[in-house]
């Protein structure tokens, strides 16, 4: 199943970042993806200053630029998070398309979020 994303560039994008982050912090913390609430404080996952800075690193590699080490203390949640680095990014539909890749590649093994899955309230 092909995952379905938004038409809007910067929407495109925030999404892909989102479920790129969601997949991310699943595999880094060994947790279901479904559990991960959009809008919980990420250091409420047990996020300490080692995991931050490498999935800082991580995000940043894929983005293609510089991150601060302070990035998930700036942005505390995944909504902010994402919405924040969307609002930062020019993107030409390159960087979410390579979000999407990662992303597919994962759920082609199961292993994913679903980038459209129904936010918490």
């Amino acid at each position: 199943m092909e995952p379905k994303f938004p038409a809007n560039k910067k929407t495109q994008t925030e999404e892909a970042i989102r479920a790129w982050l969601t997949a991310r912090l699943s595999e880094v913390l060994g947790i279901a993806p479904e559990t991960i609430d959009d809008r919980r404080h990420l250091t409420s996952y047990g996020i300490d200053s080692l995991i931050a800075f490498n999935l800082t690193g991580d995000l940043a590699e894929k983005l293609g630029r510089d991150l601060p080490s302070t990035l998930l203390w700036d942005y505390p949640t995944l909504d902010a998070l994402a919405a924040g680095l969307a609002a930062q990014t020019d993107d030409n539909g390159e960087v979410a398309e390579s979000l999407r890749a990662d992303v597919g590649a994962q759920l082609e093994r199961g292993d994913g979020p679903s980038p459209t899955k129904q936010r918490k309230s």
